[in-house]
């Protein structure tokens, strides 16, 4: 069966789906086109601000901390702290 029969996406959700595909295909890992990364001119206008991925930094401790016990087939999902209150 064609996904197209059981996911029922309007002839407007399909565009913007093919639209997404094709943006994704023209932008590098930096979040940047393709075009305007590649482009001679920009040389030397691009800075770096890191960022802490604070999810991406937990499962890397959690990865660090338990992989060798870790059972085959896990999956690791990350869910935020029932807890959590913002801090403003």
């Amino acid at each position: 069966m064609k996904p197209s029969e059981y996911m029922q996406w309007s002839r407007k959700d399909r565009t913007l789906a093919e639209g997404l595909i094709v943006l994704e295909a023209m932008t590098g890992d930096h979040g940047h086109l393709i075009e305007d990364a590649t482009d001679p001119d920009r040389d030397g206008f691009y800075d770096v601000q890191p960022t802490i991925d604070h999810a991406a930094a937990a499962k890397e401790r959690w990865e660090a901390e338990n992989n060798k016990d870790r059972e085959p087939g896990t999956r690791l999902r990350v869910v935020l702290d029932p807890n959590y209150k913002p801090r403003s």
